[in-house]
């Protein structure tokens, strides 16, 4: 439903998701925001951002793997020089996780976004492309360790290759309730 608020921005939005019952489900999900499109100063907003996304996710034992395609609308936005370009892509996305041991888990993803009808000022190559690989080790179930690289075959704004990046780092989890 859309809200009824004195704010520059409302909307509304939808979601769903039904299971297999064998590890398998499958989602929908639609937003849209209701903007006062004349009171931004964005370059390429012709109407108010949209997104549709349907998704699905396999879960069983040690693996845990999902995918989801997303049709966007004047939904991405970028900065080049000194204006933000607002532009359509249609985007991919893919997770998965295997639990090798009860304590190693392993990862990897993939990220593509494909922008489309793109204002002049960015680059004609200009595209969202990246891997991510991983490994995390849990001393106990609140706290790990882990290793993560993200290797970027994309091309930034300018039409300048993007840069790799590796990270590793811990984490403990606490909890003011039981």
């Amino acid at each position: 439903m859309k809200g009824d608020t004195d704010h520059d921005i409302d909307g509304y939005s939808f979601s769903a998701r039904y299971s297999f019952g064998f590890g398998l489900s499958l989602g929908v999900a639609y937003n849209q925001a209701q903007l006062n499109i004349e009171s931004l100063e964005l370059v390429g907003l012709n109407n108010n951002p949209s997104a549709a996304i349907l998704g699905i996710k396999y879960e069983k034992g040690p693996l845990r793997a999902a995918f989801t395609y997303t049709n966007q609308d004047n939904n991405e936005t970028v900065d080049v020089a000194d204006v933000t370009v607002v532009y359509d892509g249609i985007g991919l996305e893919f997770y998965a996780h295997y639990y090798w041991t009860e304590n190693l888990r392993l990862m990897a993803g993939f990220n593509y976004l494909n922008p489309d009808d793109l204002d002049p000022r960015v680059d004609e190559n200009f595209e969202l492309k990246y891997g991510v690989l991983g490994a995390a080790y849990y001393f106990t179930r609140n706290a790990f360790a882990f290793a993560e690289s993200k290797i970027d075959i994309g091309t930034d704004q300018n039409g300048e290759d993007r840069f790799d990046v590796f990270m590793v780092g811990m984490r403990a989890d606490f909890s003011l309730t039981r």
